[in-house]
């Protein structure tokens, strides 16, 4: 990773890191089949770099934990989420650890929401690629949630934002 970041093709340029990125994914998929996560373990496939791509693989790492802890264990929220009503979203997650939703003070709207969003330095094509890469992921990870009755959803499946990941947004 640093060696390529830091010192490569995709220094300051996140459309060639993507292109070699999707090369090497796609290059491991054809020689292992398509599932990303858990990553295959092989020498075949750049480690680093697939688990780069299937961290955004959440279906998978989703059905994994609930089969491993129980779904009703987990409260799941987005940053979509939080940045549209924070008090909401903060209250649900105290209430979800401690069974009370009051808070000492109210919940602050984090000022630099965007540092953790990575749409904005990106091409609309990288865009469009990571989209059309990612929407049979997460055309499963809504499948799995709509169709979960026992996870905590903060404020609820559907103002997770997962709809607009599969259309693009």
């Amino acid at each position: 990773w640093d060696a390529f970041v830091l010192s490569g093709t995709g220094v300051k340029n996140f459309d060639n890191w993507l292109k070699v990125t999707m090369d090497a994914v796609r290059e491991c998929q054809r020689n292992h089949g398509d599932d990303l996560w858990p990553p295959p373990d092989t020498f075949h496939c750049d480690e680093d770099t697939i688990e780069g791509v299937a961290a955004g693989v959440y279906h998978a790492q989703l059905e994994y934990w609930f089969k491993r802890f129980g779904p009703k264990r987990f409260l799941l929220t987005s940053t979509d989420a939080y940045e549209e009503d924070t008090q909401r979203v903060v209250k649900d997650v105290s209430h979800f650890l401690t069974g009370s939703a009051e808070l000492a003070s109210p919940a602050r709207h984090p000022s630099n929401i965007d540092s953790i969003k990575v749409f904005g330095g990106m091409s609309s094509d990288a865009r469009t690629k990571l989209g059309r890469f990612y929407q049979p992921h997460n055309s499963k990870l809504l499948h799995l949630l709509t169709h979960q009755t026992q996870v905590t959803f903060s404020p609820s499946v559907k103002q997770l934002g997962v709809q607009g990941w599969i259309a693009g947004g």
